[in-house]
């Protein structure tokens, strides 16, 4: 979490500073203090369907950013299980056809994969946005990455979001794919089973 966050601030993404700490053999983080509150606690206490369309704009502006960083610039004595990962992807059957399925949707990115009202801390008075919880960030793509955004957007007008998210990314989202993997991610049964069924349906 701290290089990643290190590395978010290195290409200008504001993004909570995080320090590692080793007490008597146990690690632990603390991160910058701020005052924002989260989406969700402004939903909860009631929010206009406009300044969440703000606070979604701009968290998709700071993924878009994001997803500029190049994987190579993780450095493998930082990440070592990060490139195991990569490495494996490219052994693997398996996880060849988890890289198929992601050449279905589009160039393989560093992503946040996690953006909703809990992760977005969003201030209505400025607009001003921040993402947290970088702990999942992760390789990954825009067509993957869109079915978590717009999955978890709370509002039931996602047309102009889809919109902001063709402009800013160049990537236009297939509302069949979209929703034909949305199905198969929560359908009950093992990965493989998954996999083959999402794989067959876009043949």
């Amino acid at each position: 979490n701290k290089h990643i966050s290190d590395l978010l601030t290195a290409h200008n993404i504001d993004v909570p500073k995080t320090t590692a700490h080793n007490l008597f053999g146990t690690w632990f983080e603390t991160y910058q203090y701020n005052p924002e509150k989260t989406l969700h606690e402004l939903i909860e206490n009631g929010i206009s369907d406009e300044h969440i369309f703000i606070a979604y704009k701009k968290a998709l502006e700071i993924q878009q950013k994001i997803s500029q960083i190049k994987i190579s610039d993780l450095s493998i004595p930082h990440c070592p299980r990060f490139f195991d990962i990569v490495n494996c992807c490219e052994t693997t059957s398996l996880y060849r056809k988890i890289f198929y399925l992601s050449s279905l949707f589009g160039k393989q990115h560093l992503l946040h994969n996690d953006i909703y009202p809990r992760n977005i801390l969003y201030s209505p008075e400025t607009h001003e946005v921040h993402l947290i919880d970088l702990d999942s960030i992760a390789i990954s793509n825009m067509g993957v990455q869109a079915i978590s955004f717009f999955r978890n957007y709370p509002c039931q007008d996602t047309e102009k979001l889809m919109q902001e998210y063709q402009h800013l990314t160049g990537h236009k989202p297939n509302h069949k794919i979209l929703w034909c993997a949305d199905k198969i991610l929560h359908a009950p049964g093992s990965i493989k089973r998954k996999i083959k069924n999402i794989i067959d349906r876009c043949k």
